[in-house]
């Protein structure tokens, strides 16, 4: 399979695109590091007509859990666009799964 991996240069991404590599797949990967931002759709858009990937994983966020809390909007535009980013491109070219990753930090204090 093929996979896109978002924040492949995360904790999580970078561990699980390994992995997909070890086990015989073609993952491509999409991060900020790389100067790749799910903010920018076009280019994002342009990755994903490119890869042609089955599954998209998201993984793309700020994982400093006291840089989204001191920069609040700054962490939601990244996680509110950037996955309807994600979405939208995944739609408009025919990737029919997308799995949202995230680390407990979402949903719990640090």
């Amino acid at each position: 399979m093929r996979y896109l991996v978002t924040g492949s240069s995360g904790f999580l991404g970078r561990h699980l695109a390994r992995r997909l590599v070890f086990a015989g797949h073609d993952v491509g990967m999409y991060d900020l590091v790389e100067g790749d931002d799910v903010l920018d759709y076009t280019r994002l858009l342009r990755r994903i007509e490119d890869l042609q990937p089955d599954v998209i994983l998201h993984l793309a966020a700020d994982a400093v859990v006291w840089n989204a809390a001191a920069h609040a909007i700054k962490a939601y535009t990244l996680a509110a666009v950037g996955t309807a980013n994600v979405l939208e491109a995944a739609r408009v070219t025919g990737v029919e799964q997308v799995v949202l990753a995230s680390s407990h930090h979402a949903y719990a204090e640090p």
